[in-house]
């Protein structure tokens, strides 16, 4: 059954916008997502026509009064100016779109909503603890077109100066000259197999067992737990929470991750017992 739509100024506009899909909704200040509403991203059009689109996903929630609003991207980028810095997963036909102000660009279509951009791994880290459900110390990482990660230490955000966030992703990792932003980009993982496969093509190869499929995997897996390993030793978390649509399509795998993990840490568990793996 649908939610009434009842106006009430505590509802946020929540836009969760990646490389391949933006998803937008309407959430009340009981923690209800009101009404929710998933398309393709459009990139076509460059910054323009993606700030178009996200003003007509705004007008699609109508009934609801909000006076403000959340935008979650994919780094990096500037939370308090609102600049998208080049980010790796927005591009047309493989051109960069540079730097662009995407909260100054849709102020002037939406005027009276008070809007703020966080970077994607950090929304998300944010929402786990404002549900309350993860703990105090916990890591997020978003696994999708490209790769996100975010840090609570003792109930507190990570951030970097001036609040910026800290792109730990764009790091190099053990893999000659590839960063773990490459390594575990769905994207880059999916250029690797023999034949393009569509996503739905590609989970029924893995419900099959396709040699291929589950060989390349098992290499993705190791890489990611090389790097929940990387971050286990800064931030000794009790609990690492996989996001995004990625994150999706490896949960069935979750149990192999998870000793994996535990393989990395072991040595080190005079610090913390190994941290719990789970896909959100």
């Amino acid at each position: 059954m649908s939610q009434p739509k009842v106006k009430n100024s505590k509802y946020v506009w929540a836009i969760d916008l990646g490389g391949t899909k933006v998803q937008s909704a309407i959430i009340s200040s009981d923690k209800q997502i009101l009404d929710e509403k998933t398309e393709p991203t459009l990139l076509a059009r460059g910054s323009e026509g993606l700030v178009s689109q996200l003003y007509k996903l705004f007008q699609g929630h109508s009934g609801y009064t909000v006076n403000s609003g959340v935008i979650a991207s994919a780094g990096p980028l500037n939370p308090n100016t609102g600049v998208l810095l080049d980010p790796t997963n927005l591009k047309t036909n493989n051109a960069s779109w540079g730097q662009f102000n995407i909260i100054e660009q849709l102020s002037k279509k939406i005027p009276d909503i008070k809007l703020k951009l966080e970077n994607d791994a950090a929304a998300a880290a944010d929402g786990e603890y404002w549900l309350g459900q993860s703990g105090e110390n916990f890591i997020v990482l978003t696994l999708g077109t490209g790769l996100g990660v975010a840090a609570y230490v003792n109930g507190t955000r990570v951030k970097g100066k001036d609040g910026l966030h800290p792109e730990i992703g764009h790091q190099l990792s053990h893999v000659r000259d590839k960063t773990y932003e490459h390594l575990l980009s769905a994207k880059h993982w999916k250029q690797t197999l023999s034949v393009n496969y569509s996503n739905q093509e590609l989970m029924e190869k893995y419900i099959d067992g396709d040699k291929e499929v589950l060989e390349k995997l098992d290499i993705y897996i190791a890489n990611l737990a090389q790097i929940i390993y990387n971050l286990y030793l800064v931030y000794t978390p009790q609990k690492v929470i996989l996001a995004g649509g990625f994150a999706e399509f490896i949960g069935g795998s979750i149990h192999k991750i998870n000793e994996l993990v535990y393989d990395c840490t072991k040595a080190c568990h005079f610090m913390l017992p190994s941290p719990e793996v789970i896909v959100s």
